[in-house]
């Protein structure tokens, strides 16, 4: 399933540059506030399907889009969605976690990339002269920082998709987004300066490695099991 998913959003967005300038206000607001509703991510390449083959519909016959849907567009998108099943709780909370997953899995590769220790054991490592490998300290400030940007990109995301029509939207996303930078910049902040020293975590480097392979894996089995049709 997930492989469908990927090439009908390969097809749409190869569909969707066929939309006129005029008209990708409008229809982008509508796939925002789409990608916002607890419909499957393959359900919701579906319905972006059908819209697409509508606005391009539309185009040809000269009619605007107004014409075709009428003024409340999320009224519109509102009818298609009740319209169709909706993931359960479990399947919401599988999606979430594989959220979490995706970006621990991200954040810890950064961690390792930068890590001095890496750079210094990878070459040894790689040309078989490696003798025990260096371990990577996971700090309290590291856990905050990670916090901090998780919440931050899940808000600001909710801000877009749940606002997608609404005319003040823009000066709601830059306010939200504001507020989490200044969030984020001071978790930097104490990670850097204090809560970097306490360190919650030492593992050895190939065990963060497997361990950020495990989460990234984690993340394809949950995101497949919350966005099944």
């Amino acid at each position: 399933m997930y492989q469908k998913r990927k090439e009908l959003n390969r097809e749409n967005n190869t569909l969707d540059k066929q939309i006129f300038a005029e008209n990708q206000g409008v229809f982008t607001d509508m796939i925002c506030y789409l990608r916002g509703s607890s419909l499957s991510a393959y359900d919701q390449e579906r319905v972006r399907r059908d819209l697409t083959e509508m606005v391009l519909d539309a185009q040809e016959r000269g009619d605007t889009l107004s014409d075709v849907i009428g003024g409340d567009y999320k009224a519109f998108c509102d009818e298609i969605i009740a319209s169709l099943p909706h993931k359960s709780a479990g399947r919401r909370a599988a999606e979430y976690g594989g959220i979490v997953c995706l970006a621990a899995a991200v954040l810890g590769s950064i961690k390792i990339l930068l890590s001095p220790s890496f750079l210094t054991w990878l070459p040894d490592f790689l040309t078989g002269r490696a003798a025990a490998p260096p371990y990577l300290a996971f700090s309290l400030g590291d856990a905050l920082l990670c916090a901090a940007i998780l919440t931050a990109s899940v808000l600001v995301v909710e801000q877009i998709v749940r606002n997608a029509f609404d005319a003040e939207k823009d000066k709601g996303v830059k306010a939200v987004c504001t507020a989490l930078g200044l969030a984020v910049g001071a978790s930097l902040c104490l990670s850097l300066l204090w809560l970097g020293e306490i360190v919650l975590l030492r593992v050895p480097l190939p065990a963060a490695c497997a361990a950020v392979a495990a989460l990234y894996l984690l993340y394809r089995l949950l995101d497949a099991a919350g966005n099944r049709p």
